[in-house]
């Protein structure tokens, strides 16, 4: 009879994660189509821009398009995210459980896997894949594994794994380099404690020498462009236009200084939750708060356990400190207090000036809840009432961690359900392409960088980059908070001034400048704006029309009218 018993303890845990990701995907695996997110849209098209910290998974990505339909590989590509947290957070617990509390190996896997779940179902993980936010979740999941490896180190001084910790935080900083910060917290905090267990300081100076060289070649497409200030980094562009009202408008969520402060515990603050662009688990009244509340007095006795246990007081003091300072960043701009230290970092501290979304630091906040979730969880699991109704204790205390963010099930409840792109959008791009063999841009209209549109039925970012395989110029104006837009290239700067105020410059002479030709108008939300001065240019003989369909128009340029 088959029994999880009769199985490795590893295959358990990768059974046991594929069930719950499974219970997430379920909704999308049958049915064809994209998920679009406010920040996530795929299409037909991946870049594969060499400085850009995306190139190496793009890539991976690319390649598996050849064997896989791309919507499914969008779809593969989330589940893999959210698999691996669960992973990561029973690799996690069980190095905690090894030097905190010494756990009963026969129940060390079922307790690390549960424990694992308070890693995935959070506020902080709910509030980031429901925006699309994937850079930060995969930020996050490497930070999770770099902690674990640090650990690993502590209990295992003669071993490697400090390599493997700064493999995983190259691959965090990677994929959001402000986490560079939150990165370096953790890596303070450990090498004291190296110290302090006196561990052979010339082998680990060396395998750190050696780490430090895997980080910086993992990150080295971007971070030459970046320090060399290239026109082509994207990051370099973003960070140097940052300023104050960047950080006003994304500053953590609360009306008042306590309600940003209380957000923070609440591993909770994200300032898109704010624009109703999916259900904020603040206003799922039937449970916010209580599964936290409930799981804190295990936290707090985790805390207390550790701090009475004079071998492990030294590593709790300093992930209090820790979870403190990064509790005070995540505010941001919340207090008068914590808003004068976020500016004066943003002005005087390379890096920090990207930052304008402080609450990215609740992730140390999330992680070190975690570390005394287990530290308590593991001190009572001796108890003998609590071991011999282990099974059922362990379900209900699964289900508490879950219902942080019940909503992250079957679909993200159905918030985000697959959806294909318009047969007139597949006509226009094989035209065009058949047309002028992409030697020439296309212009797509409306100029926003966020918008509606009635065959996805959300705000999210605009498309038509990853969807038409010619090179596609398009808006990316924030138009949030105060913020309109910061042109990533001239060319965008000179449409951005023309769709303004007209003041630009002729059209006509911008499409011949840039190389467009095509503009493609999408009859989505104020496309009439536009459509008015194309329609000029239309009578002028400068555009021409290539393809008219109820859903969008596609417009040649005629560079000779």
């Amino acid at each position: 009879m088959f029994s999880l018993r009769s199985i490795s303890e590893k295959k358990r845990v990768w059974m046991l994660s594929f069930v719950v990701v499974l219970l997430i995907l379920a909704p999308w695996i049958f049915q064809s189509g994209y998920l679009f997110f406010t920040d996530a849209v795929w299409g037909s098209e991946v870049d594969l821009e060499l400085t850009h910290s995306w190139f190496l998974l793009n890539l991976i990505i690319k390649s598996l398009s050849f064997i896989l339909p791309l919507q499914l590989v969008e779809k593969l590509f989330i589940g893999a995210i959210l698999f691996f947290i669960l992973i990561g957070g029973n690799l996690l617990a069980k190095e905690i459980l090894a030097y905190f509390n010494r756990a009963d190996g026969k129940n060390s896997t079922n307790l690390t896997f549960i424990l694992s779940l308070f890693l995935l179902f959070n506020p902080f993980v709910y509030d980031r894949v429901m925006y699309g936010q994937f850079g930060v979740v995969l930020a996050y999941l490497f930070l999770i594994f770099e902690v674990a490896y640090l650990v690993r180190h502590l209990n295992n001084p003669g071993g490697k794994a400090i390599l493997l910790a700064f493999a995983f935080a190259g691959l965090s900083f990677l994929f959001s380099p402000h986490f560079i910060f939150l990165i370096t917290s953790f890596f303070l905090l450990f090498y004291v404690l190296y110290f302090a267990h006196k561990i052979d300081l010339k082998r680990l100076t060396k395998l750190s020498l050696l780490g430090l060289l895997f980080f910086f070649i993992i990150n080295a497409n971007w971070l030459a462009p970046f320090f060399l200030k290239s026109p082509t980094s994207t990051i370099r562009a973003s960070v140097d236009t940052i300023n104050e009202s960047d950080y006003l408008a994304f500053k953590t969520a609360g009306s008042t200084p306590g309600e940003a402060v209380g957000n923070v515990l609440m591993m909770s603050g994200f300032w898109g939750k704010d624009q109703y662009r999916y259900v904020d688990l603040a206003k799922f009244k039937e449970n916010w708060g209580k599964s936290f509340f409930f799981l804190l007095p295990l936290i707090l006795f985790g805390i207390y356990r550790s701090l009475k246990n004079k071998n492990t007081r030294y590593i709790s003091v300093g992930l209090l400190i820790i979870f403190a300072v990064s509790a005070f960043f995540a505010v941001g701009m919340g207090t008068s207090i914590t808003s004068r230290v976020t500016l004066f970092l943003s002005s005087h501290l390379p890096f920090y000036s990207g930052m304008r979304e402080t609450q990215k630091w609740i992730a140390v906040v999330t992680l070190i809840y975690f570390f005394y979730l287990c530290v308590g969880v593991g001190q009572l699991a001796s108890i003998k009432f609590i071991k011999d109704n282990r099974y059922a204790l362990g379900l209900f205390m699964a289900g508490v961690i879950v219902m942080q963010a019940p909503l992250l099930l079957w679909g993200f409840y159905q918030q985000v359900m697959p959806v294909e792109y318009p047969a007139d959008w597949y006509q226009a791009d094989r035209l065009i392409q058949k047309d002028g063999n992409c030697e020439k841009k296309i212009l797509f209209f409306p100029w926003h960088m966020y918008m509606s549109f009635n065959w996805i039925g959300n705000v999210v970012a605009n498309p038509a980059p990853v969807f038409f395989s010619c090179q596609v110029v398009s808006g990316t104006n924030m138009e949030w908070g105060g913020i309109y837009d910061r042109p990533a290239t001239s060319e965008i700067g000179k449409i951005d001034d023309w769709v303004l105020n007209k003041a630009g410059g002729n059209l006509r002479q911008i499409l011949k400048n840039q190389n467009i030709g095509y503009v493609v108008l999408a009859k989505e939300v104020d496309y009439k704006a536009y459509e008015d001065e194309l329609v000029k240019m239309i009578k002028k003989g400068e555009l021409l029309y290539f393809l008219d369909t109820p859903g969008l128009s596609v417009l040649k340029f005629n560079d000779k009218p």
